[in-house]
């Protein structure tokens, strides 16, 4: 990190604020809510990049367990910049997460990709370091960077204009910022991705389903809402709740809110929903292997709920 000036990679507080991004918000309790997502991220990621590394996971821990994910992806992106940075290659990444977020795989991949959407002619550089499974969430993180930061240049375009699959996930993270871009109302959502193509549905619907249990924020009447808006689409947005489920166990921060939130869409308490997760895991991590545990589980979510559609 020391080829590049600190104070230049410093991200001011406001810029992870729903009045400074123009979030469309209207019950001022899930302002508050989001912006204290971002000021979690934001404490991560100024964590990372200003102490030294053997002090970063205890000021992450020190996090309340409903922020602290937020503060371990932005530690990622920080850890990451570094990375992507350094002309040697310092693997600053590798290490942070192999020590310490260890517990955290998911958000840590994430944090990575939303690192390749600052620097955007690092966007296509290869990932074969990363965990062969995991780090096709590289490119959720760049579509939720572009979502957040960048919601009204950006519009519905796609976040990848490209017809491979990193372009679907990238579509997935699109998805989880309109939990925040609509200040998690289930119409605005709705109304958002009925403007994109019809072939852009699952993946976006999915990625609200991980925010709406990962960040929650929100009651079940709301959560039955947007369970409602969903549709058609209401097995990828269980889908997506699942995957939060899973990451949050995994990482010790499952909370009365996210477990909640989880049932709603799922159908299935957290212990079945994680258990579903884990048995739909490929064996084999070849290219297409993050999309069939994604297909795995969200058919069996939808065979054991059967109210949604028969097996």
């Amino acid at each position: 990190m020391a080829l590049v000036p600190r104070r230049l990679l410093r991200i001011h507080p406001r810029e992870a604020t729903c009045r400074t991004r123009g979030f469309q918000v209207d019950d001022a309790r899930i302002e508050d809510h989001l912006d204290a997502i971002g000021g979690a991220f934001l404490g991560g990621y100024h964590a990372a990049l200003d102490e030294a590394a053997h002090r970063v996971g205890g000021l992450l821990e020190a996090r309340p367990p409903s922020l602290r994910g937020f503060a371990y992806e932005g530690a990622a992106m920080a850890t990451a910049l570094g990375d992507l940075l350094d002309p040697f290659g310092a693997r600053r990444f590798e290490r942070y997460a192999a020590q310490v977020a260890a517990a955290q795989p998911y958000v840590a991949h994430v944090g990575y990709g939303l690192a390749l959407a600052r620097m955007p002619w690092r966007r296509f550089c290869r990932l074969d370091a990363l965990d062969p499974l995991l780090r096709w969430l590289c490119y959720d993180g760049l579509g939720f960077h572009v979502g957040y930061f960048r919601w009204r240049a950006h519009g519905h375009r796609p976040p990848l204009a490209s017809t491979g699959y990193a372009a679907r996930v990238a579509d997935q993270g699109l998805g989880r910022s309109l939990w925040f871009v609509c200040g998690a109302r289930p119409d605005l959502i709705a109304a958002w991705i009925g403007a994109c193509a019809s072939e852009r549905h699952g993946d976006l619907w999915s990625g609200v389903g991980l925010a709406a249990t990962y960040a929650a924020g929100v009651g079940d009447a709301a959560l039955r809402r947007l369970l409602a808006a969903a549709g058609t689409w209401a097995d990828d947005l269980a889908q997506g709740a699942a995957f939060a489920i899973k990451a949050r166990l995994r990482g010790g921060i499952l909370t009365g809110e996210s477990a909640a939130a989880g049932e709603v869409l799922c159908g299935l308490d957290a212990d079945r929903v994680a258990t579903i997760v884990d048995d739909s895991l490929p064996r084999a991590h070849d290219p297409l292997a993050y999309e069939r545990w994604r297909r795995a589980t969200r058919e069996a979510i939808a065979c054991r709920h059967g109210a949604r559609r028969a097996c």
